[in-house]
């Protein structure tokens, strides 16, 4: 998160596979989000996320491995999507393509051209 932080982009982390690794940028992350009850897909999660980094939905990118919950809850918002598939799953039928399809988060480098 560091890294992406100094060449000026905005990054919100929800979730860490191993959250004790990384304990001090993940709180920093979810303080800037504060205590929200919803969960996603609902649009109420990521409109919040939006409003409090201030940024509209189009220059945001989402990030998620789900794409039933993930994938679909912000293209339900309007934002732009960096799809985890680690394992090369097919995406469900009623699901949108992503504009991305990662296998991993070191792709994200070449996404946002840092």
């Amino acid at each position: 998160m560091s890294e992406i932080m100094k060449y000026g982009q905005t990054v919100a982390l929800t979730e860490w596979r191993d959250p004790e690794a990384h304990l001090a940028e993940a709180q920093q992350a979810a303080a800037a989000l504060g205590r929200v009850i919803a969960m996603k897909p609902k649009p109420v999660i990521f409109e919040l996320a939006l409003q409090r980094l201030g940024v509209d939905a189009g220059e945001a990118l989402f990030v998620g491995d789900r794409a039933d919950i993930d994938v679909a809850g912000a293209q339900g918002v309007g934002m732009p999507v960096a799809w985890i598939n680690r394992d090369s799953s097919p995406l469900p039928e009623d699901v949108r393509a992503p504009e991305f399809e990662i296998r991993d988060l070191a792709e994200l480098e070449r996404i946002l051209s840092i």
